[in-house]
């Protein structure tokens, strides 16, 4: 997206009366981001560092009867999974669902350890690394690094200074789900500040919580105090020229849209000469996912069938009054399915007796 030549600040002027609201000062060290990417760097070493001692704990050590010295060896090639990671937008990843983070991180620690053994294999090195324990490595790290990333999140969401500070410009139901969606999910990286609204003078002077800094005529003056990042309901905008102007103030632009029930995870950004597609993927039409889908369906359901779930529930339900005192009632609990298969059998038994008196008052009717 280029900037049409000749828009300046006068085309985002916007009717608003009165006296605007301050603005907050929200620059950032030069630090911040840099500290961003070296604790989730750290984080990720960690996890594939432990990782990579329990595969040879488990296998290596005690199976192959290897020397510990031959694994730590391979340190350097840590730098491979960081580099695919940032290779992969991970670093610092914000705005990512945790579904296409997890897909993320598992397509690249596939992809690095194959390189890895494919490296240790092929050009025969003197030292003959188990298969096995690169495979329980692997399965270990898709497990540890998001689950790491997870608490490094949950620990550093609570700095002021670890969040994405962003504006929100527009007032349509998608900015304000938006509003909703970021403050609920600290996880997701972005901190709204404010809003920049065409109809500030009309409208009120704070929404969902968040002040209204005025019109779209105030963008420079925020991205003066530190915001380098918008999110644009294109629907609140008027033409080309306001979104080109809004992209000269701000470093990042997030246009956001609601699809409703559709599935975001996973979605294909294409470029359809100059016009934006967004591609939405249906996994269950294709063959082999359906046949995994059915392979799980069944393999649980025979687990349901023969696992003594009645137990389980009954033993946790007692571990439960044991520590809070409370009478939870496990007889109940043996008799809710019982009850239920009796409730619906009585249903069933009053619907056919309905289905009955309602075709013999029919007959009558019919009858002369």
């Amino acid at each position: 997206m280029r900037c049409s030549a000749g828009v300046s600040g006068e085309e985002l002027k916007s009717n608003t009366s009165g006296p605007d609201p301050p603005l907050p000062v929200v620059a950032a060290a030069w630090w911040t981001r840099p500290a961003r990417v070296a604790m989730l760097i750290l984080s990720d070493v960690l996890a594939l560092f432990i990782a990579g001692t329990a595969a040879y704990l488990l296998w290596a050590l005690p199976v192959r009867n290897m020397e510990p010295g031959m694994y730590l060896q391979m340190w350097p090639f840590l730098a491979l999974f960081i580099l695919g990671y940032a290779q992969a937008g991970l670093y610092p990843g914000f705005g990512l669902g945790p579904v296409e983070t997890f897909r993320r991180f598992s397509l690249v620690t596939l992809f690095s350890l194959t390189i890895l053994a494919a490296v240790t294999f092929a050009f025969k090195l003197p030292h003959q690394y188990s298969r096995v324990t690169f495979g329980i490595a692997f399965l270990l790290s898709i497990v540890a690094v998001p689950a790491f990333r997870y608490l490094t999140l949950a620990i550093t969401r609570r700095w002021a200074w670890w969040h994405q500070p962003v504006v929100l410009v527009g007032e349509g139901s998608s900015i304000l789900r938006a509003v909703s969606t970021l403050q609920d999910s600290p996880l997701l990286g972005y901190r709204p500040l404010g809003m920049l609204s065409r109809r500030a003078a009309e409208g009120p002077s704070e929404v969902a919580g968040l002040p209204v800094f005025g019109g779209l005529e105030r963008a420079a003056e925020v991205a003066g105090k530190g915001v380098s990042v918008a999110l644009i309901d294109p629907d609140s905008l008027e033409g080309r020229s306001e979104l080109d102007a809004l992209q000269q103030h701000f470093h990042h632009l997030l246009v956001i849209q609601s699809y409703g029930s559709l599935p975001v995870e996973g979605v294909q950004i294409r470029n359809l000469g100059g016009v934006l597609g967004v591609e939405f993927s249906n996994n269950l039409l294709q063959r082999r996912n359906r046949w995994v889908k059915r392979a799980l369906d069944l393999g649980l359901g025979q687990v349901e069938e023969y696992a003594p779930t009645r137990d389980l529930d009954r033993v946790f339900i007692e571990l439960v009054e044991a520590r809070s005192g409370c009478d939870v009632g496990v007889p109940a609990v043996a008799a809710v399915e019982v009850k239920a298969e009796e409730r619906v059998l009585a249903d069933i038994s009053h619907l056919m007796h309905e289905v009955v008196v309602h075709r013999d008052r029919i007959s009558s009717l019919e009858d002369p």
